[in-house]
């Protein structure tokens, strides 16, 4: 007997909307690319983690698969939430701070969000930059948008990893393979808000920021460098 469940006239509705769309062979396909990994998940936030533990503890490819596997199997125990982690309708803050503190249960480690969603981004340069350091055993993972001239809705929204300064322009150590994606930052295209600007710009949201570190780490200690206060470390 046919399923006729709800579930399976989803499914099947679902996939009869999926049709093979035929192009003529030529130059088109000639310049087709693969598919990458990771170029149709929005797994960016989880991977700008797994990149600054690699910066800071050196994790190999197999720690990070099983950190990874882990953070799969705890998000998606909420249907919901796991929804809106696979299509994009979140923030992923929530999703990076469980992540932080699941890691924090296997390797020595200090997270802080210091800003709140109104710190300038002048003081978000500042301390970016002084966290790209992995050397001295610290990095920062945060979130940007990035907006084309005259644009107020972004072309990309990522997270990424603070690796180091180089003349004044933060590197990135990115998990993304995009020919032109964005790699580095300068604090000249480091915006407050958006706008319609003759220039492209970017906009790091303050509240996304997490600064992890070593325990121990030289330098660090992000409340006692900048008078914050103990209170701005999660754990």
């Amino acid at each position: 007997m046919p399923d006729a469940s709800p579930a399976h006239m989803l499914r099947t509705s679902f996939f009869r909307g999926l049709r093979a769309v035929h192009r003529p062979r030529g130059s088109a396909q000639a310049g087709m690319t693969p598919f990458f990994q990771g170029k149709i998940d929005n797994f960016c936030a989880a991977y700008a983690v797994l990149n600054a533990m690699r910066l800071i503890h050196d994790i190999s490819a197999f720690q990070a698969r099983a950190l990874f596997s882990d953070l799969l199997l705890s998000q998606s125990r909420d249907e919901k939430a796991f929804r809106a982690i696979l299509n994009h309708g979140t923030d992923y803050v929530d999703m990076v701070d469980a992540f932080l503190e699941r890691i924090a249960e296997r390797f020595p480690l200090r997270v802080s969000a210091p800003f709140d969603a109104e710190t300038a981004c002048g003081d978000v340069w500042e301390v970016l930059t002084d966290y790209a350091r992995p050397e001295l055993g610290r990095s920062a993972v945060f979130r940007f948008r990035r907006y084309e001239a005259f644009s107020v809705r972004p072309r990309a929204d990522h997270w990424t990893t603070a690796h180091r300064m180089e003349g004044g322009v933060l590197r990135f150590f990115d998990c993304s393979l995009e020919p032109d994606g964005l790699y580095h930052l300068t604090r000249q295209l480091m915006k407050d808000d958006a706008d319609q600007r003759v220039t492209e710009y970017v906009i790091v949201p303050p509240e996304s920021v997490r600064l992890v570190e070593r325990p121990g780490a030289e330098g660090g200690a992000y409340g006692d460098a900048y008078g914050n206060g103990a209170e701005t470390w999660r754990y």
